[in-house]
């Protein structure tokens, strides 16, 4: 106990980031004769550090619209240093978490970090509220203005306007993910600049590509062009699990995906 409360309370001084401590029994022929589960030895145990945590301010608050159509809300806030990594922004879920946590334009917040992951708002400093903006929830979509709906059972709002540029944006960002069809030379921000080109409006406009029309593009080369090309080209070739996964299709992530594969020779054998 003693070892875990001296290294959490230095773990700023360390020269690396660390989340935890793991004991170990410090004996090979004992850990033999313990031996291991699935995942996991039983000679060795973790124990995970608490949450660090920093508090800034919200500058703003603003309203993304994800591949499915929920919209989030994000705030963004004054960078802050955090468990290693710089924070500036960090989602609000949805309205109801907004409410719960009494979120305010504005307000100073306690940030932590989930598993030294995923940043999050613990809490308002009511005591350094002075003047502070309300959040206004929209009732129409920011993207396309269609009018969001809550379906029943769920926490957040969605626009269901398939046609969303927003919604578009982000699908063919998540189908050119490392997690799905891994197009080589196609990251996020060549998916945003290639839709404000004009040379993507949707999934299908991967494969009819102007190559021409990229190279004409500020900072591209022929290299990177062909380099596109091929990884394009290659994408065609991933088994068909990624490209269930790349569709978007609501709860199939890979490891549905994998097991629909093994079900069916062709996508159409889906209907």
């Amino acid at each position: 106990l003693n070892n875990y409360l001296k290294l959490e309370k230095d773990r700023t001084k360390i020269d690396f980031d660390i989340d935890g401590i793991v004991y170990k029994i410090n004996n090979l022929e004992l850990q033999k004769r313990l031996g291991n589960v699935a995942n996991s030895p039983r000679w060795a145990t973790a124990y995970k550090f608490s949450a660090e945590k920093a508090v800034t301010k919200i500058k703003d608050i603003i309203i993304q619209v994800g591949r499915t159509g929920a919209v989030t809300p994000v705030a963004k806030l004054d960078p802050v240093r955090l468990a290693g990594v710089t924070v500036s922004s960090v989602s609000l879920h949805n309205a109801d978490f907004i409410q719960e946590k009494d979120v305010h334009i504005g307000d100073f917040v306690k940030v932590e970090r989930a598993g030294d992951v995923i940043p999050y708002i613990a809490s308002v400093d009511l005591n350094k509220r002075k003047q502070v903006g309300e959040v206004i929830f929209p009732t129409n979509c920011p993207s396309c203005e269609a009018k969001l709906v809550r379906p029943e059972g769920e926490a957040v709002w969605r626009c269901e306007n398939v046609e969303c540029p927003a919604q578009a944006e982000e699908r063919v960002i998540h189908f050119v993910s490392k997690g799905a069809m891994d197009i080589d030379g196609m990251g996020k921000d060549i998916v945003k600049r290639f839709m404000l080109e004009g040379l993507l409006s949707n999934i299908e406009d991967i494969y009819r590509l102007d190559y021409e029309q990229v190279l004409a593009l500020e900072g591209w080369k022929y290299k990177s062009v062909e380099n596109l090309r091929k990884g394009v080209a290659d994408s065609m070739q991933q088994p068909l699990w990624r490209l269930l996964v790349g569709l978007g299709i609501r709860h199939v992530g890979s490891a549905t995906a994998k097991i629909l594969e093994k079900q069916i020779q062709r996508i159409d054998d889906l209907e």
